[in-house]
């Protein structure tokens, strides 16, 4: 597996990171790692459409329709972030980008050329609630076709687990681990690019989620003992 560490954050990553770090509701800001690493997808890929799971505040909302042409999908069911969001990224207009309160409801389209999952697990309490429902990035990937690239931030083992499930149906696919790194005295978490192709083998669908479910033995561990903490009640 291709492995990439960020050494030094380049000042646009900063600038947005500082300017949503002063806002009220700051702890549902993107992290610089996650943020430089989508400014590098953004101008490499220049995605047409994108669909984004957790918009928070509007942090990768606002990098990703600074930064491409494109049109955003954005799930937010927190009332405080969903209003926080679309404050932040109305100036954009809103022929750009539309926000979508409930993970129940499908994306509005079929194709997206890059997906971010940094939310929508149903993980979490109160103001640490991460939205959705365990299952919303399955539901909802289930009703796309093609994806090229998905990005999930930090680890979410859970939630990688069920991307693959859902992914060896159609595609083949590679993975991109971002490593941790330190910014101003603390360890931030990198995440997990997933490139994608279409393949119309079983076989080769089969091998190739093998192999990165051995690779990537942590997202099953941690699905399987999930769903044994859910068997035995706690």
């Amino acid at each position: 597996m291709k492995r990439i560490k960020i050494e030094k954050f380049r000042p646009e990553t900063l600038e947005i990171y500082n300017y949503f770090k002063q806002q009220s509701g700051s702890e549902h800001i993107a992290k610089p790692t996650t943020i430089e690493i989508l400014l590098d997808i953004c101008r490499e890929q220049q995605p047409k459409k994108i669909l984004e799971l957790g918009g928070g505040i509007g942090t990768i909302s606002y990098l990703l329709l600074s930064n491409s042409t494109a049109q955003v999908d954005i799930y937010e069911d927190n009332d405080f972030c969903f209003n926080k969001l679309e404050e932040r990224i109305s100036p954009f207009g809103d022929v750009r980008f539309k926000v979508i309160k409930n993970y129940h409801e499908m994306p509005p389209a079929k194709e997206y050329d890059l997906v971010i999952v940094d939310g929508g697990s149903g993980k979490g309490r109160g103001k640490d609630f991460d939205g959705g429902y365990m299952m919303a990035v399955s539901d909802i990937l289930k009703c796309i076709d093609p994806v090229k690239t998905i990005y999930v931030e930090g680890y979410r083992h859970i939630q990688r687990w069920l991307i693959f499930k859902v992914l060896r149906k159609k595609y083949t696919y590679k993975l991109i681990r971002y490593d941790e790194t330190s910014f101003q005295g603390k360890r931030l978490s990198g995440g997990l690019k997933i490139e994608c192709k279409f393949s119309q083998s079983k076989i080769l669908r089969l091998v190739n989620f093998i192999f990165w479910a051995i690779v990537e033995w942590y997202p099953v561990r941690n699905f399987i003992s999930y769903r044994f903490k859910k068997l035995i009640g706690k």
